[in-house]
């Protein structure tokens, strides 16, 4: 998309740098400074530095990168937490809310399994249990933060760890993949969408030139979050993109979701993912 954007305004350049958190850290540290900052997980260390981005998104999403009323954090785009298991190993009218008492015993020649209900895996400032929560999921499940998101999709996939995987857009389209191999069995799946803190966000520093302004009006520009349904991830405006069941379904669900504000102080934030999560 800068790309696309340098094509629109001759002359200007827009050089992209991919850092992880710690090294934007450093450098920020080292008197470096940016432009633009695309970013997940926790803001509130860039927050001094930015300036008011005015640009119109959905509401839920944008009042999740605003402070005091001010928007410091423009949402570029979504993803979403999900269920998946297969359907023979559950009952044709399970829902979401029955996730944690799912069950099931896997034989194979003599040895048997006995699946957990749920297997998922974790980032640092991502709170896939609030999203079983708020879809209604009661009873008892000890997390394991050390197992990665792509570690949980594996041991899913493997079929002898858990009935269903709670997972991300990412496993969305890893298992419809699947499916239409025949490399697993058919899938129910369960959108997770009454909440999400899978938002990229873009925000401009205090003293970068106008263009930036220009540039984040076009990264949500209606042509821009189009172009999303080809990477299989979801727009932050309220039309919609999707023709898929799956995901048609979850962009529809997602209008209404609960987003954290990205400034929430990240202390603060990892208790109240918890209590959440609880």
């Amino acid at each position: 998309q800068a790309a696309a954007f340098e094509r629109e305004h001759e002359g200007l350049f827009v050089h992209v740098t991919t850092l992880s958190a710690e090294q934007a850290a450093q450098k920020l540290k080292e008197g470096e400074r940016f432009d633009v900052l695309c970013f997940s997980g926790s803001g509130e260390n860039y927050l001094p530095l930015l300036r008011p981005v005015n640009a119109a998104v959905r509401s839920n999403v944008e009042a999740s990168g605003t402070v005091r009323g001010v928007q410091y954090a423009l949402p570029l785009y979504c993803g979403i937490y999900a269920l998946f298991a297969r359907q023979s190993q559950i009952s044709p009218n399970a829902a979401a809310a029955d996730a944690l008492g799912f069950s099931y015993t896997v034989r194979t020649g003599k040895h048997q399994y006995v699946l957990q209900p749920v297997v998922c895996g974790f980032t640092p400032y991502n709170s896939p249990l609030s999203a079983l929560a708020a879809a209604g999921a009661k009873g008892n499940f000890a997390p394991n933060y050390s197992v990665t998101q792509y570690a949980a999709y594996q041991a899913f996939v493997e079929g002898k760890t858990a009935v269903a995987l709670l997972g991300t857009q990412r496993d969305l389209y890893r298992l419809s993949q699947r499916e239409r191999q025949g490399r697993i069995e058919s899938l129910a799946f369960f959108p997770l969408c009454g909440y999400t803190d899978l938002v990229q966000y873009l925000s401009v520093h205090a003293d970068a030139p106008a263009c930036c302004d220009c540039f984040a009006e076009f990264m949500v520009s209606e042509k821009v979050q189009q172009s999303l349904a080809d990477i299989s991830l979801f727009s932050v405006l309220d039309g919609e993109i999707y023709t898929d069941q799956r995901y048609a379904e979850a962009e529809k669900l997602l209008k209404n979701a609960c987003v954290p504000n990205v400034f929430f102080p990240s202390s603060l934030r990892e208790e109240a993912l918890k209590e959440l999560s609880s």
